[in-house]
């Protein structure tokens, strides 16, 4: 990275962002610029695993909550006691389904609705 590039980056990224990069690299603007492509890179390497994890954990979530409340939509439960919030945004995501409550785990639940 030639000086003409670093001085073009640091104008168009804010002080706020840089700063912790730059305390890290006393100063050296070049090492900073690479400490933070770095990290943007370390951090694009962890996206795709921790999506993936999530998606697990809410599944295994849902397999175990349906299995302990006997019914797939175990958010329906009166016995599951939902927080004033989960309740709210249970009830926002079923105005948003097919209009019968239901909240669909295909990908495709849009092709049910009538």
């Amino acid at each position: 990275m030639d000086n003409k590039e670093v001085a073009a980056l640091r104008e168009v990224m804010s002080q706020e962002r840089l700063a912790p990069y730059e305390t890290a690299c006393a100063g050296d603007l070049a090492a900073t610029l690479r400490l933070y492509a770095w990290n943007v890179g370390v951090s694009a390497a962890f996206h795709g695993p921790l999506g993936s994890l999530e998606v697990a954990l809410r599944n295994a979530m849902h397999l175990r909550l349906a299995a302990l409340y006997g019914r797939e939509d175990w958010w329906g439960a009166p016995e599951a006691k939902l927080h004033w919030v989960s309740a709210k945004k249970v009830g926002e995501a079923g105005q948003n389904s097919c209009g019968d409550g239901s909240h669909p785990r295909r990908a495709e639940w849009w092709r049910s609705c009538p």
